[in-house]
């Protein structure tokens, strides 16, 4: 019995948490608290080589480290369906991992998608996809492309902005390109969601590794 109350106090326990949508802010996001039997020196130590491992090149991704937190840019691939063919894209994002005594707090967003067409390469923020499931947010975000151009000089700025000022004209366009984007949308946050989930067991799994110092 002792040792079974013992086992359980070593387990990992954690707040509910799962990927999360604000459509009026048009984001995605996952947060997630663990409680652990770890100090916070060996949670950050634990953490960087996590990183280092998972992401490769540490130096490159990592964009702050300190006593209480590290954040790198991470990355993952999805597939993407369309027009019957299907493409891959590399999908990149913030990662945050914060630290106390026996607890770590691990984080993810700004997710942005990268992709080549023609051999151009360009990025679009998630966050334009899930504009699609709120139609003032879709509208504030074509203004915002009207400014910005998102196309990379794949588009001049010009027809950038006369294709979405046409789209913003006309409500029945609104609609129909919210539907599209809903389409990808779909796509985009099941892929995400589970390789944000998959990254954080996976982070947990190694933080939780007994070490070895034996070779």
């Amino acid at each position: 019995m002792k040792k079974l109350l013992l086992i359980l106090m070593l387990l990992p326990t954690f707040l509910v948490a799962q990927f999360k949508i604000d459509t009026l802010k048009a984001e995605g996001s996952f947060s997630k608290v663990y409680d652990v039997q770890l100090s916070k020196e060996q949670l950050h130590q634990k953490s960087l080589e996590w990183i280092a491992i998972t992401f490769k090149d540490s130096n490159e991704v990592i964009k702050l480290n300190t006593e209480d937190k590290v954040i790198c840019k991470g990355f993952f691939n999805v597939d993407i369906i369309s027009m019957g063919y299907k493409f891959k894209h590399k999908v990149y994002n913030i990662v945050e991992v914060a630290f106390k005594e026996n607890k770590y707090k691990l984080d993810f967003h700004s997710f942005v998608v990268h992709a080549s067409v023609q051999g151009t390469s360009f990025e679009t923020p998630y966050s334009q996809y899930v504009s699609c499931l709120n139609k003032e947010s879709y509208i504030n975000y074509l203004n915002l492309l009207m400014v910005d151009n998102p196309t990379n000089g794949l588009v001049s700025d010009k027809r950038v902005k006369k294709i979405y000022t046409k789209i913003l004209s006309n409500p029945k366009l609104i609609d129909e390109n919210m539907a599209k984007g809903v389409v990808f949308e779909k796509q985009y946050t099941s892929q995400i969601k589970n390789n944000v989930e998959n990254l954080a067991d996976d982070l947990n799994k190694y933080i939780m590794k007994k070490s070895s110092e034996e070779w």
